[in-house]
């Protein structure tokens, strides 16, 4: 039995789609038939060469959702997961052993590895998500409830995660307890803070975007947002003078740094209130050195949070925010914009280079 993966063998040259043997899974790990995989904004960065990897060629892709169609019995006894379970894989290896895996903060390991950072020409080949299959550690894996359709939960698999952890890492910062949120970008992550903030119940949420993507900004108003400030029809004098406006002229609570753009930062900064939170999650690859003003932290007395990585209890969490809101399990699917087979991988990576899509994901033959 063979498995089929798309291959990255170099930035900026085109994926090889290959097969490799499908073997019995060692213990420890377990095999899973994808179900629906993702296409993060970091595996195009990846591509792009703004993210280097360890090893080329490399099976690439942490969005996976799937079904065990392999595992050893201890295994199986000691995780209580078992063939046939629909599961979510977490490729982030912590080590458990530094400081911060012992103050329960394993998502900034200061050790933190990569399963698919793997040689492909050892077994089990495939780690990553781009594949039909893919091997995991037990321990990096979590059950999702069987009424949770697996496409639903793909969609933001790792943004979801993402933006949890952020909001967590700056502690005390409760959803219910924020007046205005600024998101500033809306591809997933900004799409999922859109989402998250309504669920909890935030008053004014304000989106900002260049609105080339009408499709993004559909989505953005279906799943929530009250405001939409566009790039393209308002100078930055009069997007941060519309967030005083909203908040009754103290500022934003949170602003949510979701676009990739360095020149947000400063802005970002501008219109946020006295002590309030600047989060910026899953920012990857260097987008450039920006120009700020240090005393506007000063005197705002702000709070700057970074956020690149997930726990697993991130990714629980996640699962039970979907669970409980199945009014927006549609909502979700919508986002998928693009499905794609592995064998059409180049197409795949152009229609996201290109901005084609907002959520693309591949999908089993």
């Amino acid at each position: 039995m063979k498995i089929k993966a798309a291959v990255f063998t170099n930035p900026n040259r085109p994926f090889e789609v290959r097969e490799f043997e499908r073997t019995k899974p060692e213990k420890g790990f377990a095999c899973i038939k994808m179900i629906a995989s993702g296409i993060c904004g970091t595996d195009i960065h990846i591509y792009e060469g703004k993210l280097g990897t360890p090893f080329v060629p490399m099976i690439i892709g942490h969005e996976f959702i799937g079904e065990i169609i392999g595992i050893d019995p201890d295994d199986a006894a000691e995780s209580g997961l078992k063939e046939g379970d629909k599961v979510i894989v977490n490729v982030a290896k912590a080590c458990h052993e530094c400081y911060l895996c012992e103050m329960g903060e394993s998502a900034t390991c200061q050790n933190l590895g990569v399963t698919y950072f793997h040689d492909i020409d050892k077994p089990p080949h495939v780690c990553g998500g781009y594949a039909d299959h893919t091997y995991a550690p037990v321990s990096n894996i979590l059950k999702i409830p069987g009424e949770i359709p697996p496409k639903v939960a793909t969609v933001f698999a790792c943004a979801g995660p993402t933006v949890i952890n952020a909001v967590r890492c700056c502690g005390g910062l409760e959803p219910k307890n924020i007046n205005t949120l600024v998101v500033q970008g809306l591809g997933p992550i900004g799409l999922f803070s859109v989402l998250y903030a309504k669920a909890n119940g935030v008053k004014n949420i304000v989106a900002v975007s260049t609105g080339k993507n009408k499709k993004r900004t559909e989505l953005a108003k279906s799943f929530g947002a009250d405001y939409f400030l566009n790039l393209s029809d308002m100078t930055l004098e009069e997007r941060i003078e519309k967030v005083m406006e909203i908040s009754g002229k103290i500022g934003a609570d949170c602003v949510i740094e979701a676009s990739g753009n360095p020149e947000a930062f400063a802005e970002g900064m501008e219109m946020l209130r006295n002590r309030g939170a600047y989060l910026v999650p899953g920012l990857y690859s260097d987008r450039g050195e920006i120009k700020i003003k240090p005393h506007v932290i000063t005197f705002k007395a702000l709070q700057i949070i970074g956020s690149a990585q997930y726990s697993p209890d991130d990714q629980k969490k996640y699962i039970e925010f979907l669970r409980a809101n199945e009014k927006y399990w549609d909502l979700i699917a919508g986002a998928c914009t693009h499905e794609w087979k592995i064998a059409e991988i180049n197409e795949a990576v152009d229609a996201c280079v290109k901005g084609e899509s907002v959520k693309a994901i591949f999908v089993n033959e």
